[in-house]
């Protein structure tokens, strides 16, 4: 007769432990919501030429958007694309969102200083302006 109560104890419990170990995976993504991993370029990142790329990874995405167009993921949720940057001071924004409908948003900021540098005169030269006027016929 014990045993048999400890059989039914065990059984039950172990049945208790299943459905709330089925319950958290099934819930997972849920709660946890969806992750964007960037792996380049870092934070703060100064380009040398005008087109970079961008890489990274995103875990409990349906999808994936930077600067509102969609960027495809490969099946392990991995993403590279390039980016033509303009001179001076670039802000993207990469968002993802799930199928609960939740996003999660990363700005990457990129700095491309001018490709062309600014020459001053050396030595103590000078430069005047030069004008020319054009006159309509």
């Amino acid at each position: 007769m014990q045993a048999r109560k400890f059989l039914i104890y065990a059984v039950v419990a172990l049945a208790l432990i299943l459905g709330i170990g089925y319950a958290y995976l099934t819930l997972e993504d849920f709660v946890k919501g969806p992750q964007i991993v960037l792996t380049a370029p870092e934070a703060g990142f100064v380009a040398t030429t005008s087109i970079i790329s961008l890489r990274g990874h995103t875990a409990r995405t349906n999808a994936l958007s930077l600067n509102g167009a969609i960027i495809p993921l490969d099946l392990q949720g991995s993403f590279s694309e390039k980016l033509l940057l303009a001179e001076g001071y670039n802000i993207m924004t990469l968002v993802a969102s799930d199928r609960y409908g939740r996003s999660h948003t990363k700005q990457i900021e990129v700095t491309l200083p001018p490709l062309f540098p600014i020459v001053k005169p050396s030595g103590g030269a000078t430069t005047t302006p030069t004008t020319a006027t054009t006159t309509a016929q």
